[in-house]
């Protein structure tokens, strides 16, 4: 098996990033992977008044598939997913559904164990891990990876998650 480290991150899907592995089809890849703000939310007191300096929903990688050519399509199977012992719910300031609600910014460090999410001593959530961003590099420019489309990208999609398989198209 392959490990990338997530010291190895990019913040765009773009065909002039050098790949940090080549891999032959069949292959397996233990991707090191950060959060969305790139670990920089660590405290309640970490608040999201401002963009991250480099982006949002770092991406680990590229990698080169050998044989691969432009039509092609790459079927990718989810084997796996380990969380890490915390995450974060996070509130921007008259942003969201509820924005007359969130009259300031805040944020909760939310304890992860045991496949359970534990948001207080009275309320606790069944954890379902996902891939919130996966991708190739388009033929055109670059696409930040906060952006979906048809190269992948940011899909935040709950069926993305361990067992699932996913075909991403081969662009260059």
């Amino acid at each position: 098996m392959h490990l990338i480290s997530r010291r190895h991150i990019r913040y765009a899907h773009d065909k002039t990033d050098s790949p940090v592995l080549s891999i032959d089809s069949g292959d397996h890849v233990c991707l090191e992977t950060y959060d969305a703000r790139t670990g920089t939310i660590q405290a309640d007191t970490d608040l999201l008044d401002h963009p991250h300096p480099e982006g949002a929903n770092p991406i680990t990688g590229p990698i080169f598939v050998k044989g691969a050519e432009p039509g092609d399509s790459l079927q990718v199977h989810i084997l796996g997913i380990t969380l890490a012992d915390q995450g974060f719910l996070a509130v921007k300031q008259n942003v969201g559904l509820l924005a007359h609600r969130a009259g300031q910014f805040a944020t909760k460090i939310i304890p992860i164990s045991e496949g359970i999410a534990h948001f207080n001593n009275r309320v606790n959530f069944p954890i379902r891990p996902m891939v919130g961003t996966i991708g190739t590099a388009p033929a055109g420019e670059a696409i930040p990876t906060s952006h979906p489309g048809p190269h992948g990208g940011n899909m935040d999609n709950n069926e993305v998650k361990a067992g699932a398989e996913i075909h991403l198209p081969v662009n260059v």
